[in-house]
Formats: structure tokens, C-alpha cells, sequence
């Protein structure tokens, strides 16, 4: 039986909390979690309701202390589950994996996993996760700058790419469900959807903003008249 993305979440949300309990009990780290507002760098989370999430979501449970960020995240895209690390104020995080490479260290479970559509594929991958962090908890929570250094000579402009790719790939589903919405009606609904975008706006997309934001002034204008 397919399980629900609200199941998923769920699951996702329950084990990371379990299993990195570690970094609060025994690292001193404060805990946050929300739905990222797919913002750039880091993220401002929104509440999150499980059982009404939007169509395009990214869930972070986010880990602080200091100038030490630890993100755990799941989303829609490829049903993905990845760890995050930011150190001081880097305009963006590494992958947990890329820490571990620059260290040569080697543990492919710490990069998480893709396609995670199942409770049973979810607990295991949080789990391994986990552990590899556990097991190298040092190169997280005191980074010498040599290893970040090389981290970001290993990175190169690759980061940038993939990120910028990726945002673009996301647009266009944005713009998928968009078109829906304003075939609906559903005014709010487009504007929701497409603003996050408006850095990398085309055009047609900042039309369709001005329209829906018209259309939805001229609707309340008419059920104001209506009363």
C-alpha cells in the first residue's frame, strides 16, 4: 500500500527528533522545526501542518548552537532526505557528506537518501544518518578551518550550479501548479505559490502576479459591495 506524504512526514519528523536527540541531551544544541519559505541561504521557517501541506515543501528540523547549523531535511523533490551543515556565515551550507570527503573520511550513509516512500526506507535512512554523525560528531561541533577551506576548494562553483539548477527546476513546478490555480480562481493561492520565485521571475511570471493580485482587489471589492 502507498504510504502518505502526511504519514511520511510524520515519520520523518518523529525520528529525527529520536534520533538526534543526541545533539540537545549531549551537544547543546536548540532545536527548531517548520516548513522552509525555500528562501536562500538559510531558510525562515513557517509553521507546519502536516495534514495540509502545499505542494512544493521542503521540512527542516534545524539544529543551533553558536555559529554551528545542523538541517535535517525532507521535501517533495525526489522525496529526499539530506543533512545540512552551515559554520559561521557561509553563504551556503555544506552537505554533511562534504565535511566527511574533506576530512577523508568515508560514509556514503551520511548524505541521506532519494526517493525515501516508505516508513520502514524513512527509519533506516535517519538511523544511518545518526549514527554517521554520532561517529564523527567532532568535525561538526569543533571544524578546524583547514577541512572547511578544503571543503570549499573540493566544492569549487559545483554548489552554485546544482543550487541554481535546482531553484529552477522548482520554478517550473511552481509554475505547473500556478496555472491551476489561477484557472480556479484561486487567486491567493498563485501569489503563495510563485513569490519565493520573484528573483528569478520570467516575465510572464510577474504578470501573472500583477493580474492575480488585480483580480483578487477587484474580488473583494465586489463582495465588499455585496454586504
Amino acid at each position: 500500500m502507498t504510504e502518505s506524504i502526511s504519514e511520511l512526514v510524520n515519520t520523518f519528523t518523529r525520528e529525527v527528533r529520536e534520533q538526534f536527540y543526541f545533539l540537545v541531551e549531549d551537544c547543546g544544541f536548540m532545536h527548531k522545526s517548520g516548513l522552509s519559505d525555500l528562501s536562500q541561504p538559510i531558510s525562515n521557517l513557517k509553521q507546519c501542518n502536516i495534514d495540509n501541506l502545499p505542494n512544493i515543501f521542503w521540512l527542516i528540523e534545524r539544529y543551533i548552537k553558536g555559529n554551528i547549523r545542523i538541517e535535517l531535511g525532507y521535501g517533495d523533490r525526489d522525496l529526499i532526505v539530506e543533512g545540512q551543515w552551515w559554520y559561521e556565515e557561509q553563504s551556503h551550507g555544506f552537505g554533511m557528506w562534504e565535511i566527511l570527503h574533506a576530512a577523508n573520511r568515508s560514509d556514503e550513509k551520511i548524505g541521506g537518501n532519494a526517493w525515501v516512500n516508505s516508513q520502514e526506507f524513512m527509519n533506516h535512512t535517519i538511523a544511518d544518518m545518526a549514527k554517521s554523525l554520532k561517529d564523527n560528531i567532532e568535525l561538526f561541533i569543533n571544524p578546524k578551518s583547514e577541512i572547511v577551506d578544503r571543503a570549499l576548494e573540493l566544492r569549487g562553483q559545483r554548489l552554485h550550479y546544482n543550487q541554481k539548477k535546482q531553484r529552477m527546476n522548482d520554478l517550473k513546478r511552481a509554475r505547473t501548479s500556478a496555472a491551476e490555480a489561477f484557472r480556479l480562481k484561486k487567486y491567493n493561492i498563485v501569489i503563495d505559490i510563485l513569490s519565493p520565485f520573484s528573483d528569478i521571475f520570467s516575465e510572464a511570471d510577474s504578470q501573472k502576479i500583477k493580474l492575480s493580485k488585480k483580480y483578487q482587489k477587484t474580488s473583494r471589492k465586489l463582495i465588499q459591495r455585496g454586504k
